[in-house]
């Protein structure tokens, strides 16, 4: 539809570029094709912005899977982080192929401007689908932290604030506090873990402080949005994906939702299905 419009529009310029030549001569076509020009990218630049906001609000998953050096049952895991200003669907989990084990929000749930209603509708939906556990990331100290505390426990969600959880003895989720407003504590953290670590950090950095310890068996996190407006290999954060900090790998979402304007190029509105199995 938007391109039959840019189409229609290009013709009904040109019908008059030639009608205005034939009438007025070569002077008056010169003014007409530079305003016909403006016009032009004033419609190119109200497409690109209508197509950057439809991927700001896209919703795509990915399927990722972490292999852990023990013997245990899979656990598939929704993997949710930088919600932001956004709020969720009630039924978007249904596109998911298997019903998640548990929900790991990796920060930056809420901001400095949202509401408590459109946090608590994002927590209700969350914790709808599986236990809920969750790190502070930069923009959640926006709020006033015993505020929002309370709110997540009231949807009894799991705060991974430099401490760890131990699912059947057999491995350790453990949680960190954010690098740049929060006070994170590696070694708290860490503290009486069994078997293989992943760590669930807002901030990817996280993973050069836990390149000492062997437990660690990766990093999975946000913060970048994958760098939410990209041209090709540029962009003003690093990108979304796995990649490799202090010898440990990191999974770094591009996130659910957007920050400053709600406007994405070259990245996509994303969720995960972590697959967390162990060695055959």
């Amino acid at each position: 539809m938007a391109r039959c419009c840019v189409c229609w529009i290009c013709i009904a310029l040109w019908y008059n570029g030639c009608a205005r030549f034939k009438e007025e001569g070569e002077g008056s076509v010169m003014i007409f094709a530079v305003a016909a020009g403006a016009v032009l990218v004033l419609v190119l630049c109200f497409f690109l912005l209508t197509y950057m906001r439809s991927l700001a609000f896209s919703h795509h998953i990915t399927n990722e899977t972490i292999t852990l050096p023990v013997q245990m049952e899979d656990n598939h895991i929704l993997f949710i982080s930088d919600i932001h200003r956004r709020q969720l669907k009630p039924g978007f989990f249904r596109t998911f192929s298997k019903t998640p084990d548990m929900v790991w929000i990796g920060g930056d749930l809420a901001e400095r401007g949202v509401n408590e209603k459109t946090l608590k509708h994002n927590l209700k939906v969350l914790s709808s689908i599986a236990p809920v556990y969750f790190v502070f990331g930069n923009n959640d100290y926006e709020w006033p932290e015993a505020s929002f505390t309370r709110i997540l426990h009231q949807f009894n969600v799991t705060i991974l604030k430099n401490s760890a959880v131990t699912f059947k003895d057999t491995w350790t989720l453990s949680g960190i506090d954010d690098m740049n407003r929060g006070i994170p504590e590696f070694e708290t953290a860490l503290k009486g873990s069994r078997g293989p670590v992943i760590l669930l950090s807002h901030n990817p950095e996280a993973a050069w402080a836990v390149s000492g310890f062997d437990k660690v068996v990766c990093v999975v996190s946000g913060h970048t949005h994958g760098g939410q407006i990209r041209l090709g290999p540029f962009g003003i954060a690093e990108k979304a994906g796995w990649t490799l900090k202090g010898g440990k790998p990191v999974f770094i979402s591009s996130g659910y939702g957007t920050t400053q304007i709600p406007l994405r190029l070259g990245t996509k509105a994303e969720c995960h299905v972590l697959r967390i199995k162990g060695c055959s």
